[in-house]
């Protein structure tokens, strides 16, 4: 999808107008402005800024279920495992999350945003080298089988988008996940402690 739009912006305005000072931060409203029908500035904002609230509504529903997921099965502090009573939502997971969204969008703007979760694309990139991985395996049963060349082609795409980024992006990515590695080490730690004090558990 990215892909097609990227075609279809570079036929109706030139590259080098889209990525100079005429594009500037928005160059898709060059697009606009210039395509076979013109759509105002003004409701063209209305229609971004939509998209990114139904962009940051999916990846606060996505984490805060990813987080009370592993706080269910003992990999994050079960904390994160709590559920509302009457609605059945995990609402300090979504709390929790939703206090991360705030502290990125204070600390940096939608590039910022944008690039940072270019960079998170990399465990989609262990991902995929899991797929190779278990490719290998042979079951007698019959399934689905992705073929080889899309986990390829999306570490390929990974890649590419990673060496165009900043330092600083790779800065702010390491620190969401340094701050998930500690999540998990105190954890870890901490269940190591109770199974120690009280061993009948296990």
């Amino acid at each position: 999808m990215y892909l097609l739009v990227a075609f279809t912006a570079t036929m109706i305005v030139s590259p080098a107008r889209l990525g100079g000072p005429e594009g500037g931060d928005a160059p898709l409203s060059l697009v606009l402005l210039e395509g076979p029908i013109a759509i105002p500035p003004a409701l063209f904002g209305v229609i971004a800024l939509v998209a990114i609230t139904n962009t940051a509504l999916a990846n606060l529903i996505m984490g805060s279920r990813v987080l009370y997921g592993m706080a269910r099965e003992g990999v994050m502090p079960s904390i994160f495992g709590r559920a509302h009573r009457t609605r059945h939502t995990p609402w300090v997971a979504i709390v929790f999350i939703a206090l991360i969204m705030v502290g990125l969008v204070s600390t940096g703007d939608v590039g910022d945003l944008a690039d940072t979760t270019v960079v998170l694309l990399l465990v989609f990139t262990v991902v995929n080298v899991a797929v190779l991985v278990l490719k290998r395996d042979r079951v007698e049963h019959d399934h689905f089988s992705a073929p080889s060349f899309i986990p390829v082609a999306t570490i390929v795409v990974t890649i590419v988008l990673l060496v165009q980024q900043e330092a600083d992006i790779f800065l702010r990515a390491a620190i969401l996940l340094g701050f998930g590695l500690l999540l998990y080490i105190v954890n870890f730690a901490a269940k190591r402690v109770l199974d120690r004090r009280n061993p009948e558990v296990r």
